[in-house]
């Protein structure tokens, strides 16, 4: 057992020179693997890598004002496309996402959102009327963050997304 934990130990220190933060393996998946399958969820909604990329980049450029100043970012959002489209905007914009959990009490909530200094929460309107549940600050609807995208968002995202080196696309959504 100790001869294992040695090895683990030692593939680690020498894969760690090689490894990329999350927002950054991300990005460069995406640009290698563009038609693969990226994610999927419960209601079928199925997107492939270059699909995320470019709605993930589109995501946070319409958060960044709301993010504004602050470092951890809270999101109330069901286990699903979206939800992961929103941690990988966080991430890109340089922010810590905290998943807050949806079967918590609302002391405990309140708590969480306290402690992590959290002053803007991402969610979803039909996600707070199912589990009739108050957050304890400001909320940003996912469902109007998303809304009627402009064509030129939608050529800026994809530019960004594709042309971007990762530093720069890093900075320009917030980092």
């Amino acid at each position: 057992r100790q001869a294992v934990q040695e090895l683990l130990a030692s593939a680690w220190q020498h894969r760690r020179d090689r490894m990329k933060p999350l927002p950054r393996q991300f990005v460069r998946t995406a640009r290698r693997h563009p038609r693969r399958l990226a994610m999927a969820d419960a209601q079928n909604k199925k997107i492939t890598f270059g699909q995320a990329l470019v709605k993930t980049v589109f995501l946070a450029r319409r958060l960044k004002q709301v993010w504004a100043g602050q470092k951890m970012v809270g999101l109330l959002l069901p286990p699903s496309v979206p939800g992961a489209l929103v941690n990988f905007a966080a991430l890109l914009a340089g922010k810590v996402p905290v998943n807050l959990n949806y079967t918590l009490s609302a002391e405990t909530l309140a708590s969480c959102i306290r402690q992590c200094e959290i002053k803007t929460v991402v969610t979803s309107k039909a996600f707070l009327e199912k589990l009739k549940l108050t957050v304890p600050c400001e909320t940003a609807l996912l469902e109007d963050v998303a809304a009627k995208p402009a064509f030129g968002e939608k050529l800026t995202a994809f530019l960004m997304a594709w042309l971007l080196p990762v530093g720069l696309l890093e900075r320009a959504l917030g980092r």
